[in-house]
């Protein structure tokens, strides 16, 4: 690398470098391309910019005019999108978006020039805010104060801001101080002192959120559960694994499970047990009716045995009621009652737990068991032998390698 025919190690914005590139043809370098590390920049089609127009320009700026964009070496179009206002005059600023005709690699705070193009003339300029935007509507009061904080505000607000944009969406962290163009020595210091005064906090794969979007996500999910509670009014709780994927659809499973364990450390409003999550306030009323029917299919289930009769064959003995039939068959789930071997099937648990022991036990010096072996130990048939097994395979209990399982 050399700067004026002398040899750098270094070298800076405004200084013409000669770099001796290997494997890169000239015919594939044209005027405007950017050397930069590898993923510390990505192109974009969008700029949020403060736009300035000369104070002695003749023109006027029109919301959604034509310009040529001026930065570095790089000229193209783009189209001026005036977010507060429907025209600029010379000596004003105003914040924009500029809409680009091909994608340009941008850092914040890079300056750039803007001509007419007919009959050409400067008439302004001004400095990137956010280098890869996303489309804004206009005259909207929150995209206004996020630019104006990232264009005055401190560093730390703006690296707090930044951790508030990303709400749930939760961008890898790793991005944000480049996205900032902040050094990544001065960003870590930042993060630190305000995970220590409580503003933010970090949990899995090195992700961080606001309390403020902590506290937003917990006053979703106390909605989530009112609208649970109200359209399940027999059921005892909510799988805390669909309120995790109803709150946190792009998340993993690991951080959203850390997530819903710092809503509920966090809160008094939830009680949770055995994988189910319900408020506080909220309790199980059942009618007299309700509880018989209860009963009735505790007994059905209980009586039936091994040969567990249909949950078709149960809800048609309430053709009436079959709705609070359904939710009761759900509680007694989630009580952990009856275990739903499959859509059709389910079983009394004090005997599926029967099951299990005695199984294991009879095969315990046997390493392997076929669909019939287990059927005639207990004396049913095909139809009852088979969900019962297959649920085993689901649970890890046995493994089905072609025509036998074996125990795990």
């Amino acid at each position: 690398m050399q700067v004026h025919h002398q040899s750098k190690t270094t070298a800076f914005a405004g200084q013409r470098v000669a770099i001796n590139i290997a494997g890169v043809k000239k015919t594939d370098i044209v005027r405007g391309d950017v050397i930069a590390q590898p993923d510390s920049l990505k192109p974009s089609m969008m700029l949020d910019v403060r736009l300035q127009v000369l104070a002695k320009s003749k023109r006027t700026i029109k919301n959604a005019a034509m310009v040529h964009l001026y930065h570095g070496a790089t000229t193209m179009l783009a189209k001026i999108i005036l977010l507060d206002r429907d025209e600029l005059v010379a000596g004003e600023s105003a914040l924009a978006q500029l809409r680009l005709t091909e994608p340009l690699v941008a850092k914040a705070k890079d300056r750039f020039v803007v001509r007419f193009y007919s009959p050409m003339e400067t008439i302004g300029g001004g400095v990137i805010i956010e280098p890869i935007a996303i489309r804004h509507k206009r005259n909207i009061p929150s995209v206004l104060e996020e630019l104006t904080v990232r264009e005055n505000g401190s560093v730390e607000e703006q690296v707090y801001q930044g951790i508030l944009i990303a709400g749930n969406a939760l961008d890898k962290t790793a991005e944000l101080y480049k996205k900032l163009a902040l050094d990544a020595v001065v960003y870590n210091d930042i993060i630190t002192t305000m995970e220590q005064s409580g503003e933010i906090f970090s949990y899995g794969k090195g992700r961080l959120m606001t309390m403020a979007t902590l506290r937003k996500l917990e006053l979703q999910l106390e909605k989530l559960l009112m609208e649970f509670h109200e359209n399940n009014p027999l059921l005892p709780a909510m799988k805390i694994s669909e309120a995790r994927l109803k709150l946190f659809r792009n998340l993993d499973t690991q951080c959203g499970e850390m997530l819903m364990e710092h809503i509920n450390s966090k809160s008094q409003l939830f009680d949770t047990q055995s994988a189910m999550i319900k408020l506080k306030s909220f309790t199980v009323t059942y009618t007299e009716k309700q509880k018989k029917m209860k009963e009735e299919i505790c007994q059905a289930y209980k009586s039936a045995g091994i040969e567990m009769p249909l949950q078709s064959i149960i809800l048609s003995n309430y053709p009436n009621n079959t709705e609070d039939a359904k939710q009761l068959i759900s509680a007694l789930i989630v009580e952990q009652l009856l275990v739903p071997l499959s859509v059709s099937f389910l079983i009394w648990k004090p005997l599926y737990d029967e099951i299990i022991e005695k199984s294991k036990s009879h095969w315990a010096n046997q390493t392997q068991m076929s669909l019939a072996e287990f059927r005639d130990f207990w004396g049913t048939s095909r139809k009852y032998a088979l969900p019962i097994l297959e649920y085993f395979d689901k649970q890890k209990i046995t493994k089905k390698i072609e025509d036998i399982r074996i125990w795990l």
